[in-house]
């Protein structure tokens, strides 16, 4: 069974720079980049939807900024995305030599997780928005729920990569606002993708992800059966 989640909260996979670059006396842009390496900073662990863009990009932005400097990947996986999203604001270079991908939730969380995030997202300067992206909320059907309802008296254990993520968020926020009694399980830092494979396993009764996230473990399993 399957929920759409509201696609307004979720703002997709947005590529954010720590601080904009303040070019030093004359020297020009590409001046400044040529030779340099860039650091992309991915909150969570290789194989997710975030870690996947985090590749894209490595491969690709190096070609569009003058100088064509290098890039490498730094997967800082935990706490939901937290300690790799509070490294990149509050610890990596402002000096145009550092990116990051955040979570789709990670405005929201100014105000759900005050104690956990450690940023203030109007000062973060943001690239722009790489993908809109459609959270759905995936049930197994031996769980016995075949419609939203069911949720509401049937306790199913939901996969989550931890506090601040939107495996943590949406289901909490589903059970406020609609009286559901979902069981969010902490602990799956390997992001998404981890949570899948527990869903897949039967460890876990369910799991949030994006509509990407979801086609790729249907392809995963597809060519397992086959």
């Amino acid at each position: 069974m399957f929920m759409r989640k509201a696609s307004a909260m979720a703002i997709g996979a947005v590529a954010t720079t720590i601080a904009a670059w303040t070019p030093a006396s004359a020297q020009t842009v590409e001046e400044f980049y040529k030779g340099k390496e860039i650091t992309i900073i991915s909150p969570f662990a290789p194989g997710g939807t975030t870690a996947g863009l985090a590749v894209i990009f490595s491969e690709e932005l190096g070609k569009h900024i003058p100088g064509n400097p290098t890039f490498k990947i730094e997967y800082m996986p935990g706490a939901g995305g937290m300690i790799g999203q509070n490294f990149a604001v509050n610890q990596a270079p402002k000096d145009g030599t550092a990116l990051f991908l955040p979570q789709d939730s990670s405005v929201v969380l100014q105000k759900l997780e005050p104690d956990t995030v450690k940023y203030d997202a109007a000062t973060i300067n943001w690239l722009g928005n790489v993908v809109q992206s459609t959270a759905l909320l995936g049930i197994r059907k031996d769980t016995g729920v075949t419609k939203w309802e069911d949720l509401k008296t049937k306790e199913v254990f939901i996969a989550s990569s931890g506090a601040g993520s939107e495996t943590d968020v949406y289901p909490r926020i589903t059970n406020g606002v609609l009286g559901t009694i979902m069981n969010v399980v902490p602990g799956y830092t390997g992001g998404s993708s981890e949570g899948m494979v527990a869903v897949e396993k039967g460890e876990a009764g369910g799991i949030v992800a994006i509509w990407r996230t979801w086609s790729i473990a249907r392809r995963r399993s597809r060519s397992r059966s086959s």
